[in-house]
């Protein structure tokens, strides 16, 4: 929605909209049978002087973030790398570990999550410590895991939608776990993938499967809009944990950590 449409959409009395970024608003309310707005303004935020009180309540606040976020939770065994380019273009150990603890805590047949939500950036030693301020890092937004109903013809059509933006390395790069997948990056868009197995058979398009994933992926996001089209399996918890925490989690229960690759995903154009 544009910021005209927003502005004429009909909206509570006391509703305000920000229309400027690094603003904020400052607003007066009158108490009659409730709270009501007399008026507000947008306002730069350098142009408003912190509160003292508040200021030091939120040093304390990061201060023991920072502290609970540097705990040392596992250890990289083998060397891990994040980069944009490979977790957005090929099979990748840690990705293959969050796609592996999804399916674990959904008790599903297979999983499905995006390159995409991985955003570290980042290349792990042997020997490294494992924080959760790494985790945090590379898994930044607030995704839960979601469980479908899919058939062996919708999750094709998914495996293409995720693969449809390959050579731009956009964020639907699909990863998987409990089955593997072939594909052709030269293959027009929608005709890349070439071949699919879940526990070693080959797909059954009429067959329905249970699949794991984020909730923005289940939603259509990153272009999954099959996924979108899925029965939802009924929810795993009234208070869904955030996949981050459960790769933390992981990580704890583990500790020694060694992610790795078995061609779950072959790119036939190098040779697969």
């Amino acid at each position: 929605m544009d910021e005209k449409s927003l502005l004429e959409t009909t909206r509570h009395p006391n509703s305000m909209v920000l229309t400027q970024q690094g603003t904020a608003v400052v607003a007066s309310f009158v108490k009659n049978a409730g709270w009501q707005a007399t008026s507000y303004t947008e306002q730069p935020l350098e142009d408003i002087e912190a509160d003292a009180e508040l200021n030091e309540q939120l040093i304390e606040y990061e201060a023991r973030l920072k502290r609970l976020l540097n705990i040392q939770i596992g250890e990289w065994k083998i060397a891990v790398s994040t980069a944009r380019k490979e977790v957005r273009s090929e099979e990748n150990p840690f990705v293959n570990f969050v796609a592996d603890t999804i399916k674990r805590y959904a008790n599903t047949e297979i999983a499905l999550i995006n390159g995409g939500s991985i955003r570290g950036n980042k290349q792990y030693t042997a020997g490294t410590p494992i924080t959760r301020q790494d985790i945090v890092t590379e898994m930044p937004f607030r995704a839960h895991v979601v469980a479908l109903d899919i058939t062996g013809a919708q999750l094709i059509q998914a495996l293409e939608e995720g693969l449809s933006q390959y050579q731009n390395l956009k964020g639907g790069f699909p990863h998987v776990s409990g089955m593997s997948y072939s594909f052709d990056p030269s293959a027009k868009v929608l005709q890349r993938v070439k071949n699919v197995t879940i526990n070693g058979k080959r797909i059954d398009k009429s067959k329905t499967y249970s699949l794991a994933t984020s909730n923005f992926l289940a939603n259509g996001g990153d272009g999954f809009y099959a996924l979108k089209n899925t029965e939802k399996r009924p929810a795993l918890s009234t208070r869904p944990p955030q996949i981050s925490d459960l790769v933390m989690q992981a990580i704890v229960n583990q500790y020694d950590i060694k992610p790795k690759t078995d061609n779950r995903i072959i790119n036939m154009a190098k040779g697969g």
